[in-house]
């Protein structure tokens, strides 16, 4: 928990996120979310969690996590069985993760 309390209570980073989802039906009740996750504005060893979510006329449903350490571009692949298909998929919906908007 060192790395936690360095970065988030005594550290001063606080990272921006871009993306570029795309969400395609993988059969079924099942969508594929596909696309890159960018992270900056931070040090390399700079950790983060990312919630991505499925969002569905307004309503958010969290289906992964990206890891992302420090400035940086990670491929995103994540599959969920959702009960209706979702409009579009984000990062950090819920302001989960504190961040530059």
């Amino acid at each position: 928990m060192d790395w936690f309390f360095r970065q988030w209570v005594t550290g001063t980073e606080i990272p921006r996120f871009e993306t570029n989802l795309v969400v395609a039906p993988a059969g079924g009740n099942r969508y594929a979310i596909t696309g890159t996750v960018s992270q900056s504005g931070v040090s390399p060893d700079f950790r983060t969690r990312l919630p991505v979510y499925a969002v569905s006329k307004g309503e958010a449903r969290r289906i992964g996590f990206v890891t992302l350490v420090g400035s940086t571009t990670a491929p995103v692949h994540l599959e969920a069985e959702l009960p209706k298909p979702p409009d579009r998929a984000v990062v950090n919906a819920l302001h989960d993760v504190l961040s530059r908007d």
